[in-house]
């Protein structure tokens, strides 16, 4: 009997993929992305990765290709007529294959199979400073540790060498200029980190139990090239072991996150020095949500909701005025005017439980809020708060004073300077995963997280909806001799 029943399925299937495939000009209805042209035009725009061998030959121009868009939406049979280059055709091939966005033909009353094709532009952009012949960047800085493109100012040689991606790969080297010549090079550490799903799902910006959408967390690897104190301009990235990107991160320019299937997930833009703006997708490639988030002051920032849709593509704010239900938008349930969340909104765990309830003023001010977490309740005034330490920041500092104890060796070789460290804190006050984000030099280096560590418990964790929850946090420890 179940070997009848799987024949049965593959015999469907066949059928389904055996129907007869429709022109354009034979359907009543034409097949079309859901949402219309802008709306595939937008995608693709996030989506579409120009071959970094493009960028750095100087590539570009067009690929056309042409498949099959399916009934249930998604497409098949995807070939190319016109071709590129090996690189620009598989990216092609690749963004159309993960699009499922589509509104199918109708034929007579039924969704029915279509021909389609698309011309797809590749500009080959700027690369600035690349060595296409050692396949590396070489960066030239002045003694202000500014960047130059040469010259008399050039005091610093910083080479980073790439893989066929542009992703940092080997060991960076950087040398000095001194008498008209180049000194040996000094290498700095390029880190393949693998990181908890803790960790992974904090850079991600995701709930934990979500990380499987996005990567398999054995299987991800954050890459940290130690550039400081120069700055290179390069983004940080989240890869797997296959070299597909997870992230792409350039801090306070933008940040790109994508699905398993390389979807992008969400894309953030800087706008300005106090705006952002976000826009992301549904795994099935409908656009989800596109909003601006404006920064108050270090602790507060408002969002101004623009467009927002279901799943299907049925769209539940136009112009920043709307309803908003169901979906897992991060803000839950409630009413958008002029963009911003007015009257009470709620947000309901997947088995209908209530996760929060917040009620806003008309100018989209949080009045109050609470939340429930283990049958907890939590109050708050703000979506978030940072972590802190126990008592004022000056008691931090304090602390630091009475118990840093200057390396003897330091000290006798006159080396000072300021050490950040990028740590987390637990939602406990406890601190973890300690990196150095910019050295002082290995005895600074070691001294700082040693007595950063004496602090572990004294701290406030930071809250997200009144509940503590772990976060990332940034501290300069300062080294001066007398």
């Amino acid at each position: 009997m179940l070997k009848q029943f799987c024949w049965l399925l593959l015999i469907t299937a066949g059928v389904a993929r055996g129907q007869e495939i429709f022109q354009k000009d034979q359907v009543d209805k034409p097949a079309e992305p859901l949402g219309g042209q802008t709306m595939l035009s937008e995608f693709l725009t996030h989506n579409v990765r120009t071959p970094f061998v493009n960028r750095a030959q100087g590539v570009e121009g067009k690929v056309e290709i042409k498949g099959v868009i399916e009934p249930d939406g998604s497409t098949s049979s995807l070939v190319v007529v016109r071709s590129l280059n090996k690189e620009s055709d598989e990216e092609a091939l690749r963004v159309f294959g993960i699009f499922r966005g589509w509104k199918p033909a109708e034929k007579d009353g039924r969704p029915v199979r279509q021909w389609f094709s698309y011309s797809l532009n590749f500009a080959a952009g700027e690369l600035e400073s690349f060595n296409r012949v050692a396949q590396e960047f070489d960066f030239l800085f002045d003694a202000q540790y500014r960047k130059v493109k040469g010259g008399t100012e050039a005091v610093y040689l910083l080479r980073v060498p790439v893989d066929p991606n542009g992703i940092p790969a080997g060991r960076a080297q950087f040398s000095t200029l001194a008498k008209g010549r180049w000194s040996v090079s000094n290498e700095l550490e390029t880190a393949w980190i693998t990181a908890k799903s803790n960790i992974l799902s904090l850079l991600l910006g995701i709930d934990e139990e979500q990380l499987k959408q996005y990567v398999d967390p054995s299987d991800a690897l954050i890459v940290k090239v130690e550039t400081d104190p120069f700055e290179t301009g390069l983004p940080e990235y989240i890869v797997t072991s296959g070299g597909r990107i997870v992230r792409e991160f350039l801090p306070g320019l933008f940040s790109k996150v994508s699905y398993a299937s390389g979807q992008t997930a969400k894309v953030t833009l800087r706008q300005s020095g106090v705006l952002n703006q976000t826009i992301s997708w549904y795994p099935n490639s409908i656009l989800k949500e596109k909003y601006y988030t404006q920064k108050i002051n270090d602790s507060t920032s408002m969002e101004k909701i623009m467009q927002v849709f279901d799943s299907s593509g049925v769209q539940q704010v136009v112009k920043g005025n709307g309803y908003i239900s169901g979906g897992g938008h991060p803000w839950g349930e409630g009413e958008v005017r002029n963009g911003y969340r007015v009257g009470t909104w709620r947000s309901f765990n997947p088995d209908g439980t209530l996760r929060f309830e917040e009620l806003y003023e008309e100018d989209g001010k949080l009045v109050s809020g609470k939340s429930f977490r283990d049958g907890k309740e939590f109050q708050y005034t703000q979506h978030e708060t940072g972590p802190r330490y126990n008592g004022a920041m000056r008691e931090f500092y304090r602390f630091l004073a009475s118990n840093i104890r200057y390396p003897a060796e330091a000290s006798r070789s006159r080396i000072q300077g300021r050490v950040i460290l990028s740590v987390v804190i637990e939602p406990g006050g406890d601190i973890s995963n300690i990196e150095v984000t910019r050295s002082a030099g290995p005895l600074l280096d070691e001294e700082a997280v040693r007595v950063i560590m004496l602090s572990s418990g004294k701290w406030i964790a930071g809250q997200n909806r009144g509940i503590p929850v772990r976060s990332t946090y940034s501290v300069p420890v300062g080294f001066q001799l007398e």
